[in-house]
């Protein structure tokens, strides 16, 4: 399975130390430039895990990306782009606009939770709730809702 990530999907697991289950689940990772260069911005979360984590990982972006899209980012353009060209089974992705857009494009999304879910499911994982504890504990915004759910899906609520 190729997956193509986007920054705030891999913040999320490098957050919660689950990078790991994206390359247990994928014979291939690929990340656009921009995301690279979104994710190791000195100062942001996990900057340093995710730099060295993407670094083989940064494939180039043939098509020109442009910024008509409503509310996105470089990084998520370019990834829907990446996502077109390598034909990816899945775009890896948080943001919500970025969801709507891609699946506009007929592009298979996915969350960090539900990656999370499905490393589960395959056995890469025997629990979330380590996960979901890290996430909490973080700054990053996952609705205690959304947690719940995830965990009560999974049977561990």
């Amino acid at each position: 399975m190729v997956i193509v990530a986007d920054s705030s999907a891999l913040i999320a697991l490098a957050t919660c130390d689950a990078l790991f289950v994206l390359d247990a689940l994928s014979s291939r990772v690929r990340v656009p430039l921009a995301v690279a260069e979104e994710v190791s911005v000195r100062g942001k979360p996990q900057a340093l895990r995710l730099r060295l984590y993407v670094e083989d990982k940064i494939t180039p972006v043939r098509a020109p990306h442009s910024r008509k899209e409503s509310g996105l980012g470089r990084g998520e353009i370019a990834a829907m782009a990446l996502c077109e060209q390598v034909q990816a089974d899945v775009l890896l992705v948080d943001d919500s606009r970025a969801r709507n857009a891609a699946q506009q494009r007929n592009i298979t999304v996915v969350g960090s939770l539900g990656l999370l879910v499905r490393a589960k499911e395959k056995g890469v994982v025997d629990r979330l709730a380590p996960f979901m504890d890290r996430l909490r504990r973080s700054d990053l915004y996952i609705s205690e809702a959304l947690i719940e759910d995830v965990l009560r899906q999974v049977g561990e609520q």
